[in-house]
């Protein structure tokens, strides 16, 4: 499966390196959720969200020492984490926090923002 997907101000491609695997299935839900959104408020489908979330995939849970719950990151996002008292509540904060890490490196020009799950926000690497 490829799926075009624009940002209002980033382009990408996703290239499913494993077409039909539960993660596939994930991404195609979410372009097919963000398409029927785009197509009710005119806003285009948000490639940094998607992103985010095949991110937040992969992220590593340690429990606080002080405060009850847990602190999510991804390896190569360095200074994005989540916090939440689940697993699931500090997933949802790392994706939020994602999309935020990565829209202010791609406004100030960095490009030390990892790909994850075939899906790279850099497209001339």
């Amino acid at each position: 499966m490829t799926v075009t997907l624009v940002d209002p101000s980033y382009v990408g491609t996703y290239v499913s390196p494993n077409p039909g695997t539960s993660l596939d299935k994930l991404i195609q839900t979410e372009v097919t959720d963000q398409m029927e959104l785009n197509t009710a408020t005119n806003e285009r489908t948000t490639l940094v969200a998607i992103w985010a979330k095949k991110a937040a995939l992969q992220a590593v849970y340690e429990r606080t020492d002080d405060l009850p719950g847990y602190h999510a990151y991804v390896v190569g996002a360095r200074g994005a984490w989540g916090i939440g008292k689940t697993h699931e509540e500090a997933r949802q904060d790392l994706e939020e926090v994602l999309v935020d890490w990565a829209r202010l490196k791609l406004d100030i020009g960095q490009h030390d923002i990892p790909a994850f799950g075939g899906l790279d926000l850099i497209p001339d690497r």
